[in-house]
């Protein structure tokens, strides 16, 4: 017992070191300002003369900065870049002709342009428009993108670079064309990130879960029959001397300079002035990594038998994982889908529910009639949003915590019942506890209905006083979870086979709903127009509606969770970024400024 007290006590005296030296260090997070990219999806068609017809869809949310640029650079002399113009749903931006980096964010606003460079890079810029959540369609056409080899054709590209601020949370590339046939494409490459990849129903993938950030970056590489497009853009090597080059730049890595907190740390032990507060900084240091080697080895050691555990879980369920489709939706609520990517260790897919579990349900209650959304129309400005109308008649309809969600934003919507985003903001001030005590009584239920349906296990380490329990799912959960996921691929990819299954059975709400809590809300959509456009006009759907759904969602998600990861600056690149590497396309930076 007073040893204990004795650790307790040591415990505090370094708290307060790290606490006290965590200024001089220069450590201190400071809060920020919201400014992420949750999702980028690249498509490319090539046309029979090698030209990349590119078609980019940008999820951004940022309350900071004034305008999006996308830096291309690193062309061959045939390549250039036309046909460039951006969209957000059906309001068409505006060119600007001499684009003005310094104007403000309200002038940029709606409008787009590009920056030629001395350096031979282009920039390609768009404005940020309103605080929030947009989604900016973006395309351009790259002449003569095929690379003809002397034994063979390539698609040699970057796209992604490194020092993009802010990285997208998750990507997704896709190429294809009219010549594309069973085994047109093959021997693919990828250097920078390690994405999935798969050359499928004549579709080249690139798919990437992981947050890309930093000195991150992207080049696909693959070989292509030759003679199949008939490209201006010749190289004088064989596809084996081009893959050895790629092989030879991608594994390099330019070290960037000294991290900001080592530059303070220099200029105090270099100044004769400051020998005791060098000498402190050293003892602080010293004393902290002490503090975190005795402290943290447990924290670790369970965190790594936590991770084990799961990680075995998952296997109990004998699925092709990657590649299986599911067409049944998931029958789980939304606290358990929660908590069964909380036990996966699933965190961009824990994310992805997290952030758009309000849409869902203002998805859900749209195709039931339980609210009524109002979108701007075709000739609206950039300015004008979708609004939701609230019926207190309705609320009886729900229970528990859908019914909290109902209320909450009926509150909100006022005496008029009807909810505008901006009156959404100016609500989630003054009851942004609230809000945060409906999240985590659904953590709650999440945990409880897990448990009580059998989809978990728990397995107990350690001894009194330091038990301690990981749960895990069980066999049962594993399963459910694996369908889930299985669900959300089918969505991303499906293609409407059944168009009588899917007016009389209504599977189009299921799909919708659940792709809205996906993010591919926009995909499903366009699948669906064609085969009933009626139903969807009669409960007024557009991409409208599920942008602002999904703006709403991150609105109050932001509310009760803040980003504190900070992004990277600075000219260190990776293998193929920068000034140099074998691939074309590439350069460093771009993203929010």
């Amino acid at each position: 017992m007073r040893t204990q007290k004795r650790w307790r006590a040591w415990q505090r005296v370094l708290l307060a070191l790290v606490l006290v030296c965590a200024p001089v260090l220069g450590v201190v997070p400071s809060a920020q300002a919201m400014d992420a990219l949750l999702d980028l999806k690249i498509g490319v068609e090539l046309d029979p003369d090698g030209n990349a017809h590119f078609t980019e869809q940008w999820t951004h949310v940022g309350d900071e900065n004034t305008e999006f640029f996308k830096r291309l650079g690193r062309l061959g002399e045939h390549m250039q870049i036309t046909n460039f113009s951006v969209s957000e749903g059906d309001f068409k931006y505006q060119l600007k002709p001499d684009w003005n980096v310094k104007a403000s964010r309200a002038e940029k606003a709606g409008l787009f342009g590009r920056i030629d460079k001395r350096d031979g890079t282009t920039e390609l810029c768009w404005g940020l428009g309103d605080p929030g959540r947009h989604v900016y369609t973006v395309r351009y056409t790259i002449t003569n993108f095929v690379n003809d080899l002397t034994d063979a054709q390539a698609i040699n590209w970057q796209f992604l670079n490194d020092q993009l601020k802010p990285g997208p949370e998750g990507y997704e590339i896709k190429v294809k064309s009219p010549l594309f046939g069973p085994e047109t494409v093959t021997d693919l490459h990828a250097y920078g990130d390690q994405p999935m990849m798969a050359y499928y129903n004549n579709v080249l993938t690139v798919r990437g879960e992981q947050q890309v950030s930093g000195d991150d970056y992207l080049v696909v590489m693959a070989h292509l029959p030759a003679g199949t497009f008939n490209t201006k853009t010749h190289l004088d090597k064989s596809y084996a001397e081009l893959l050895e080059q790629n092989n030879t730049r991608g594994k390099a890595f330019d070290v960037g300079g000294p991290s900001k907190a080592s530059r303070i740390f220099w200029d105090i032990v270099s100044s004769p002035k400051s020998l005791f507060g060098a000498l402190f900084v050293i003892f602080s240091v010293g004393m902290v990594t002490f503090a975190l080697f005795v402290s943290g080895f447990t924290f670790i050691s369970r965190n790594l038998k936590q991770h084990r555990l799961r990680r075995n879980a998952l296997k109990q369920v004998d699925l092709p994982f990657t590649d299986y489709y599911r067409h049944e939706a998931p029958t789980t609520s939304v606290p358990v889908m929660w908590e069964l990517t909380l036990l996966a260790n699933d965190r961009k897919l824990r994310k992805l529910v997290r952030r758009n579990f309000v849409a869902f349900y203002l998805m859900k209650w749209t195709l039931d009639g339980d609210v009524l959304a109002n979108s701007p129309g075709l000739n609206a400005g950039w300015r004008e949003t979708t609004t939701f109308r609230f019926y207190p008649n309705k609320l009886n309809k729900f229970s528990g915590h859908e019914q909290e969600i109902y209320q909450f934003l009926l509150e909100a919507a006022g005496p008029n019942l009807v909810l505008e985003r901006s009156e959404l903001k100016k609500f989630l001030r003054h009851n942004r506890f609230e809000w945060g005590e409906i999240v985590r009584s659904m953590e709650r239920l999440g945990k409880r209905w897990s448990d009580s349906e059998k989809l978990t296990e728990s397995q107990k380490f350690g001894r009194d006083p330091n038990e301690w329990v990981v749960r895990y799912l069980s066999k049962r959960g594993a399963r459910t979870y694996h369908e889930m996921v299985a669900f959300k691929r089918f969505l991303e990819d499906f293609t409407i086979i059944d168009e009588r299954e899917i007016r009389e059975v209504s599977l189009w709400k299921t799909y919708l709903v659940y792709a809205t809590a996906f993010g591919c809300a926009e995909r499903v959509l366009e699948q669906l127009r064609p085969v009933i456009p009626d139903k969807l006009a009669e409960v007024r759907v557009a991409e409208s509606t599920i942008g602002a759904a999904s703006g709403w969602s991150d609105t109050l998600y932001l509310s009760e969770f803040s980003r504190s990861d900070s992004s990277s600056s600075g000219s260190s690149s990776g293998g193929f970024s920068g000034g140099g590497g074998g691939s074309f396309g590439g350069s460093s930076g771009g993203g929010t400024r």
